[in-house]
This record gives structure tokens, C-alpha cells and sequence, in this order.
């Protein structure tokens, strides 16, 4: 009896520990969103633009400690409680960020979704779901050249999903375009071989 509520109050505190980083990041996360996506309409001086890239920058770092410290963590802390909580807030941080990056777009907010999905491939370099992230926000915005070239570039790291290709909206417009027939038929020769 004394073992089970021992371990029911471990597990308390590491879920307590998880939601606390979590949260930290999550707030370091939405101020580096928010910093970097600021744009020239904001800035009424060179002072401004001086104080905005001074805050991105501050942001960014704050956020890559946390996360350089959470991989660390998660990989050799000798204590296997701050492994474990270290290892669950980042895989919570990385879904977090895909999902958010996916919701800013649909509203949007397309430098916001570019952020989060830069963040994601920091996390997940050799992923190709951050480029192809990339790439439907650039397709979203309208940007034929940066959509294509990130399609190519998530192609390149092992995208190869031809129906999620053919059902994202974003595509739509560009699909009687002959660089997307040609992704297409590329993707498909790939599968058929």
C-alpha cells in the first residue's frame, strides 16, 4: 500500500514537471512566434528596428537554451525522472508546434506558420514534414517559387506522399501547373519502381 502511493505521488510530480516546461516553452515558443513575425508596419524608427531584432534574437536564444537543454536532458540527466520529463516535453513541444504552425496558416497568419514550421525542422532536421510545411504555406500565400522549392526540398529528405499532395488545399491552385504534374509523375515513378 505505502509503494502505490509512493509511486502514485512519483508520477504526480513528474506529470506537475511536464506541464510546468511545458508551459515554459510553449511561453518561449509564442514570444518568439510574436518577435519574429513583427513586421515593418510596427516600426516607426531605426531604433525600433534596432530593438525588434535585439528582442528576436533574445527570444530565439532563450528558446534554443530551453530546448538544447531539454535535448541534453532527455539523453544523459543521470537522474531518470528528468530524462523521462525532458523526453515527454519535447515530443509535446515538436506536436505542438506542427499543430500551431498548421492553425496559423489556416488563418492566415503565414509568417507565423513559417516560424513554427522552422522550429519544427530545428527539432527534426532530417524530417521532410517540416519543408513540406513550408512548402503549403508558401503555396497558401501564394508564393509559386518558395512552394515549389520547398516541395522539392521535403521531396529530397524523403517526402513522398502523393495523396496527402493531392488533397491539401493549398495545392489546388497550382495543380494544372507543369512543376507540380512533374513533382506528381516523379513521386509516382518512385512508388511504381
Amino acid at each position: 500500500m505505502h509503494d502505490a502511493r509512493r509511486q502514485e505521488k512519483q508520477i504526480e510530480e513528474i506529470a506537475a514537471k511536464c506541464r510546468s516546461e511545458s508551459a515554459r516553452l510553449t511561453r518561449l515558443r509564442l514570444a518568439f512566434e510574436e518577435s519574429a513575425t513583427l513586421g515593418p508596419r510596427t516600426l516607426g524608427t531605426i531604433n525600433d528596428l534596432n530593438e525588434m531584432v535585439t528582442d528576436v534574437e533574445n527570444a530565439r536564444q532563450d528558446l534554443m537554451q530551453a530546448l538544447m537543454r531539454l535535448q541534453r536532458d532527455g539523453e544523459t540527466a543521470m537522474d531518470r525522472e528528468a530524462r523521462l520529463v525532458a523526453r515527454r516535453v519535447l515530443r509535446g513541444f515538436i506536436s505542438e508546434t506542427y499543430y500551431s504552425g498548421q492553425q496559423y496558416r489556416r488563418n492566415g497568419q503565414f509568417d507565423k506558420a513559417r516560424v513554427a514550421s522552422e522550429l519544427h525542422e530545428i527539432m527534426r532536421p532530417k524530417s521532410p514534414l517540416p519543408a513540406y510545411e513550408m512548402a503549403r504555406t508558401a503555396a497558401a500565400r501564394g508564393d509559386k517559387k518558395n512552394a515549389l522549392a520547398e516541395l522539392r526540398r521535403s521531396i529530397e529528405l524523403g517526402f513522398s506522399d502523393l495523396w496527402r499532395l493531392a488533397d491539401d488545399e493549398e495545392w489546388k491552385d497550382l495543380a494544372d501547373q507543369p512543376e507540380i504534374k512533374a513533382i506528381i509523375e516523379e513521386l509516382h515513378s518512385r512508388r511504381v519502381r
